[in-house]
């Protein structure tokens, strides 16, 4: 994974895998997880992330949804400051998901490439690609302020 990041530009010196805690997940804004059986598992160490936990595939489908489905709510979300921009559109997406506005995210997982090759290593970075590159779409807008 390390040569598909550099690859594409991004600098890996200084990351190091880490096990979950509870206090990680107590302190983060949202956590995205890369499959539902990971987000159960985030969810039922500190239930209290329930709102904030998603799979970064279902992040990325219901800021699409609800882009659509509540425009309103979708601009306001929209800000001009990161961390709040993040913050409402991780409740946007937690409320889009309560609320039902639209179907479910068709494919919420992407399978864990560890030892089984190059091809799936390349397969799940592209859909992490594919999904990161819609999340900063969202919170990148400048067009519907």
């Amino acid at each position: 994974m390390a040569r598909l990041l550099q690859a594409d530009g991004v600098d890996v010196s200084g990351f190091a895998a880490r096990r979950l805690t509870e206090g990680m997940i107590a302190g983060a804004d949202v956590v995205l997880t890369m499959e539902a059986s990971h987000r159960t598992a985030v969810v039922q160490t500190h239930p209290q992330a329930l709102a904030r936990t998603f799979t970064l595939r279902e992040f990325a489908h219901l800021l699409d949804v609800c882009r659509e489905a509540d425009p309103a709510a979708y601009l306001l979300a929209v800000g001009t400051e990161p961390t709040a921009q993040l913050r409402a559109l991780t409740q946007l997406a937690a409320d889009t998901r309560s609320r039902r506005l639209g179907t479910p995210c068709p494919d919420p997982d992407i399978d864990d490439p560890y030892r089984r090759g190059d091809e799936a290593y390349g397969r799940a970075y592209a859909a992490i690609r594919a999904a990161v590159d819609v999340i900063v779409r969202h919170a990148s807008r400048v067009d519907d302020r």
